[in-house]
This record gives C-alpha cells, sequence and structure tokens, in this order.
C-alpha cells in the first residue's frame, strides 16, 4: 500500500471546488424538498456529461477512483441524484471492450445522448433486489431499488460473473414503476418481460471488484451528504438561542457535534486511502474497501441521527435540508450488502483458511525503511531469553523494563521525534509511526517521557533542559505525574498541595493519588505557590521531584487489571 500524503490531491481539490460552485448554481435551490422528476434529473446530468464527469473511470486516464468519490461526495452534497453512480459503473465495466456496442455505448454515454441505469442484480448481496434470466436473447425478471431508471434509455444489469446484459429502456417487454425507500423517491421497481437483451462479456473485469467500487462510491456520496448536514447543523448551533444564548455554547451540544467532526474526518480519510490505493494498482485497496464500508456503515448514520437531534424539529420538516441527507446516508450504507457484507468479507480473508493477516500500511520510503530497521533492531535486543524473562513476570512488573530502556536508549529513538537542538533525531510523522506500530507488535516495554520531555523543550530553563532531558534519551529516567488528589481530580484548580519557598528549596505538602508512574525517578507534580491568585489555576506551579527526595512516602494499592498505582 503506497503512503497517502497529508496534503490533498490538486486535481481532485480543482475538481471538488468547480463541481461544487457547479452544483450551487444548477441545481435547484437547498430545502427545496420534492421529489426530482425525470426530466429534472436528465436537465442536469446532460450539465454535468458538459462537466466531462460522464468518462470518469475509462480506461484512457479520464480519472479512476478518487475522481468518482469527489464527483459522489459533491452530488450527495447538494442533493443531487444525477446518475453518477451508473456512468461510472458502466466506465468501469466496460471501457476497454472494443465491442462494437459497447464503443457505440460509451461514445453516446460520454456525449449524454444516452443515459444509463446499472444493477447488479443477482450479484448484489441483498437478494430481494431480484435477478433476471436471459432466454434467446430476452431477459425476464424484476430489478428492485435501481437508481434513476426513470430517467435513463439504458439499463446494465450483470446477468452473471461474466456478463452484463444491455437493455433498451424504452423498448417492449420493459415497465418501470417508481420506488419509494424510507420516505424517499428516486428508485425504481424494473419489471422485464422478455425484453430484447444484449449480452455484453466483461472480459478480465471482476465484477465483484466492480460492486466494491460501487459500494464504495455510495459511501462517498452518503460522506457528502452527512457532511454537508453537518455544516448546516454547526451554523444552526450558532444561530439558535435557547436559555438566552445560542445552543452551541451547552457544553452537551459541542461535544456532539465534536465528535460527529471526528467522525466525518476518519470517513475522509478511509475513503481517500481506499481511492489512493486503487488507482495506484495496490490489491489492498479491497481489504481497505470493506474497512470503509463497516466503518462508515454506522459512523455516518451516527452523524446523520446526531444532527437531526441538534437540529431538533426543524431537521424533521420537509422543507428543511435535512430529511434530504438524513434519508440518502441511511439509503447509500445499507445499499449492497452494507457493513454486515463487509464484515463477512473481512472475517473471511482474516479467518478462513489460515488467515491472510492484517495488511501492512505502505508509510512511504523512509516510513518503511525505518519499520524494518526497528523490528531488526527488537529481534536482535527483545526476543529469547530476555523477553522470556519479562513475560515471565507478575503483570504489575511487566511496564518497565530498566536494561530495554537503557539499550533502546543507545539507539536515539526515544527522542525520534525532539528537535535536533535538543538530541533528537527529527524524523517525519511516518517514521514515528512506523516506530511505534513496530514497538506495540514486538510487545515492548515502556520507554522515555513524552509529555515531560515536550513540556521541558516547550517551557523549560536551559538548565533544566541541559539537565533533564539527555538522560530521559538515554533511558534512564522516567517521570511520573502528580496532579490528582483527594479533592483535585477533573477540576485541577481545586489542588490543596502547596509549595513554600525556604532560601534556595522548595518546600511541598500535601497528597497525590492515582499516581500510576510512582516508580519513576522524578514526578512532574502540580503544587499551589500562590494561594490568593484570581482565578484559582493561576497559582499552580510545575515541580520535578526526585522521588528519593526525603519526606515521600508512597502507599501503592493495586488496579483492577493487576498494576498499580499509588
Amino acid at each position: 500500500m503506497a503512503a497517502i500524503e497529508a496534503a490533498g490531491d490538486d486535481v481532485t481539490a480543482m475538481l471538488r471546488d468547480s463541481l461544487r460552485g457547479f452544483l450551487d448554481e444548477h441545481w435547484r435551490p437547498r430545502g427545496a424538498t420534492a421529489s426530482s422528476s425525470p426530466d429534472e434529473i436528465s436537465a442536469i446530468w446532460h450539465k454535468l456529461v458538459g462537466q466531462g464527469v460522464a468518462a470518469l473511470g475509462t480506461e484512457d486516464g479520464e480519472g479512476g477512483l478518487a475522481e468518482i468519490f469527489v464527483v459522489m461526495a459533491e452530488l450527495g452534497r447538494a442533493g443531487c441524484p444525477a446518475p453518477m453512480w451508473s456512468a461510472a459503473l458502466a466506465n468501469l465495466a466496460v471501457s476497454g471492450s472494443q465491442i462494437d456496442v459497447v464503443v457505440d455505448l460509451l461514445e453516446r454515454l460520454h456525449s449524454g445522448r444516452v443515459i444509463v441505469a446499472f444493477s447488479f442484480g443477482a450479484l448484489d448481496p441483498d437478494r430481494a433486489t431480484g435477478s433476471i434470466g436471459i432466454t434467446d436473447v430476452k431477459a425476464t425478471g424484476v430489478l428492485r431499488f435501481v437508481e434513476a431508471a426513470a430517467s435513463a434509455t439504458h439499463l446494465l444489469v450483470a446477468r452473471d460473473q461474466s456478463h452484463l446484459a444491455l437493455i433498451d429502456l424504452g423498448g417492449v417487454g420493459v415497465e418501470c414503476v417508481a420506488t419509494r425507500a424510507m420516505g424517499a423517491w428516486g428508485l425504481c421497481e424494473v419489471r422485464l418481460s422478455a425484453a430484447p437483451a444484449t449480452l455484453i462479456p466483461v472480459g478480465a473485469v471482476n465484477l465483484n471488484d466492480l460492486r466494491l467500487k460501487g459500494k464504495v462510491a455510495l459511501t462517498a456520496r452518503a460522506y457528502g451528504a452527512a457532511r454537508r448536514s453537518f455544516e448546516l447543523v454547526v451554523d444552526y448551533a450558532r444561530e439558535r438561542q435557547q436559555f438566552g444564548q445560542p445552543i452551541g455554547k451547552f457544553q452537551a451540544i459541542q461535544h456532539k457535534l465534536a465528535n460527529c467532526l471526528i467522525t466525518l474526518e476518519g470517513v475522509r480519510l478511509i475513503l481517500d486511502h481506499v481511492a489512493g490505493l486503487h488507482d495506484r494498482g495496490d490489491a489492498d485497496w479491497r481489504y481497505f474497501a470493506d474497512c470503509a464500508s463497516v466503518f462508515s456503515g454506522h459512523a455516518l448514520r451516527q452523524v446523520s441521527l446526531e444532527t437531526q437531534h441538534t437540529f431538533g424539529a426543524i431537521g424533521y420538516a420537509e422543507e428543511h435540508e435535512a430529511p434530504i441527507h438524513f434519508k440518502r446516508v441511511h439509503l447509500d450504507t445499507i445499499a449492497l450488502g452494507g457493513a454486515s457484507d463487509a464484515r463477512r468479507r473481512l472475517a473471511a480473508r482474516l479467518l478462513d483458511a489460515g488467515g491472510a493477516g492484517l495488511p501492512q500500511y505502505d508509510l512511504g520510503p523512509a516510513g518503511n525503511s525505518f519499520r524494518d530497521q526497528v523490528r531488526l533492531w527488537l529481534e536482535q535486543n527483545w526476543t529469547g531469553d530476555a523477553k522470556r524473562a519479562f513475560d515471565e513476570r507478575p503483570f504489575a512488573k511487566r511496564e518497565f523494563d530498566a536494561s530495554f530502556a537503557r539499550n533502546i536508549g543507545d539507539t536515539g529513538w526515544i527522542g525520534l521525534g525532539w528537535p535536533e537542538q535538543f538530541g533528537g533525531q527529527a524524523r517525519a510523522p511516518l517514521e514515528q509511526i512506523a516506530f511505534m506500530e513496530t514497538m506495540e507488535r514486538g510487545e515492548a516495554p515502556r520507554i522515555g517521557a513524552a509529555i515531560q520531555a515536550n513540556a521541558l523543550m516547550m517551557f523549560g530553563t536551559s538548565e533544566q533542559q541541559q539537565r533533564y532531558l539527555p538522560e530521559i534519551l538515554r533511558g534512564e529516567a522516567m517521570h511520573g505525574m502528580g496532579y490528582s488528589e483527594p479533592q483535585a481530580g477533573s477540576d485541577l484548580a481545586a489542588l490543596r498541595t502547596s509549595a513554600v519557598k525556604d532560601g534556595d528549596h522548595w518546600v511541598i505538602n500535601g497528597q497525590k493519588i492515582w499516581t500510576t508512574t510512582w516508580w519513576g525517578k522524578y514526578m512532574f507534580l502540580a503544587a499551589r505557590t500562590d494561594k490568593d491568585a484570581k482565578p484559582p489555576h493561576a497559582g499552580i506551579s510545575m515541580f520535578i521531584v526526585p522521588m528519593d527526595a526525603p519526606g515521600i512516602t508512597t502507599r501503592p494499592s493495586s488496579t483492577m487489571y493487576d498494576g498499580t498505582f499509588s
């Protein structure tokens, strides 16, 4: 798997901006929630064809999954039911064919002279979607929940793993009946009775892979809808007043929306990753596509539900835009088998026939190389008798190993991400991920004092930095954190431990609890140095306290997981 760069691809960003502006101008005003007529859908599709989107997914460099996902997300955001999904699947399925009927179909599709609807038929994991049979080039059967069939001129439907059937929807033996799902229109039941059909061999195209691409494309559209609804509700939370203030000032609303944003970013990142892997020819795109369906299926529906709750009654009113997006999210995340089918495939990969294992995430040349270097070091320094003896200790004694910490201190890796001015290696984030991942998989014990080291680098004096950072870097010092007290936990400003200056020293009195690294060389301790300061937290100072200093008494307690704190 190739590493995904943090910066977005300029081409997809330009496509996103261009399409968003286009839909804002040409699609009907937001909030107009009446069902879209076939004529409306045809009209916006012909305009989109002029933007070049109808050719995305063809073999001649007209864009891959990354571009298709962008278009699908923007259509979801705009609440626009243009038949992009079917057009993209048609391109992905048959664009390499030299068969005359296919060449003609694609040329007319890309010019806007035909509109294609697509169905996976019997290959859809949801058997309720129906299937067809073909005898003497005549198709008979029922296909349910077919997108945009009412505005389409042709239907492409999978007959089996090797063939698609092309059917003229205006021909004899074809009936399209509009179907309402979750209160939304736009789907059709297509009834075929000896309808003329042309069989198209798909050649090397794997229709199961095509279904997987279609499924993630629907996830991209659901993401666009959920994202738009989230943006709307954030604006609403700023404006809607209750108890004399905007509801966005209430912590319950803030936390709800913060969680929604985190979830949406997770969906965006996994979709970008799937598209990147696919478009670079990495076979692991399939694994991550299923991961995207499993994660997004629940995540996007939860975001949709939370935004509806935040809107309150207005979000349930059909004159508002929110119901369009709510319905879109739910319909798209359950299509083609939804999350349950993706879970089944993931389980089969990981467990059947001994299991294929988890794919190794590509962290780029530097990250991959460093991961191999760390893995080799662990094989040489953390296997055999040393690790076996460590593993045989009681759990409470398996958090830290002084010998291991000093050994790894020789590598300088404790300062992996530290700036060079403090003796660090200033490695890139992907290299730091490689290190953490490999150390965890190697079941290595704790090292370093990341929080305290960063605090020292950011706020410590030069003398403090020169004294404490080198011994952290060498693996010689661990720091505990002395924050919580019997009457001060989350409310740290209530702490009572005091520090009083006595000549060149400070005398500290008080009690700390829940200190997990009480056995460390130092404690990073918060104490009150000004009892009259306003607000109260302004009178708190941080101290680095040697744990062997006179006057310190520790009373360790066992935890429910066989660890200790003091």
